[in-house]
């Protein structure tokens, strides 16, 4: 992908990730919130149960600033980070990460070429939902048949809860503006905090996955109800709640109990999706 990649990726989405919002903190040990490291070790704890034994290649679709990508090299594989956003192209190259800028919905990588294929990010701005499934076949295109792909998408109903937790629906405005992305999925609220974005239902995740091939999905809700009490509480006190916590040890506990109940899905903040590639390849 020439690095001109980025004119097709959403101007304020690219200026939020380079001076508004800092992706490398957001699971970085020294600032993370406990409800960011929940996610992050909940990530970790389920691609591990999946990913095939290192040494294999693995596809970081979106990958930021190579989070995830680094604790993957550290386990022994071998990962190629493709990110649209250069400050964070810079920032997984500084980290020792194979990175480059790409867009996920046109990946200049070789067909079935990966064992494992990670689209962790991407579909969070993607607001069209052909775009969102054209990202899905290129994930599905360039991992290996029958090789795991991993997919992440905010979960509806979570900017609902995040704005409740901040006790912002007292907010003529916010409340109106949250109950619009309730019922649509669309988030285009400049300075409110976040960018242009998407929040999936579970039944619309899962028809996007079946249209792009991936028909047979394990869905995960990855943080869990306990995510929000973490929130609160750390808004509430204004301390950070350590990971080795009884707080933490509890919201991860109750991540990993919501697992075996559906239902419980549309209480956790993101969605994680994962499932092997067709062996017959991607859809068209």
């Amino acid at each position: 992908m020439p690095d001109d990649s980025t004119t097709t990726i959403r101007p304020e989405i690219i200026n939020y990730y380079t001076h508004d919002y800092d992706e490398a903190a957001r699971f970085a040990t020294s600032t993370a919130s406990a409800a960011s490291m929940l996610e992050f070790v909940r990530i970790q704890e389920l691609l591990r149960l999946w990913l095939p034994t290192p040494p294999a290649t693995i596809l970081d679709i979106g990958g930021g600033p190579g989070a995830h990508a680094r604790w993957l090299k550290d386990d022994g594989y071998t990962v190629r980070l493709i990110d649209p956003v250069p400050r964070h192209v810079d920032q997984a190259r500084a980290r020792g990460i194979d990175a480059s800028l790409g867009d996920a919905r046109h990946l200049d990588e070789p067909d079935h070429s990966y064992d494992a294929v990670l689209l962790l990010g991407p579909l969070y701005h993607l607001t069209e939902r052909a775009d969102r499934v054209r990202a899905l076949q290129e994930a599905v295109r360039t991992a290996r048949p029958d090789a795991p792909v991993a997919v992440a998408a905010m979960n509806r109903y979570s900017h609902f809860l995040d704005q409740a937790v901040k006790h912002s629906l007292t907010s003529t405005d916010l409340l109106s503006a949250t109950t619009d992305t309730m019922h649509t999925g669309a988030y285009d609220l400049p300075g409110l905090g976040f960018t242009t974005s998407y929040f999936h239902t579970v039944n619309e995740l899962r028809d996007e996955l079946a249209t792009a091939g991936l028909s047979t999905v394990s869905l995960y809700g990855t943080e869990g109800p306990g995510y929000w009490i973490l929130k609160t509480i750390e808004k509430a006190s204004k301390v950070r709640i350590s990971r080795d916590s009884a707080e933490f040890a509890s919201a991860l506990a109750a991540a990993r109990l919501a697992d075996t109940q559906q239902d419980l899905l549309a209480m956790t903040a993101h969605l994680l999706a994962i499932t092997t590639a067709p062996p017959e390849g991607p859809r068209r």
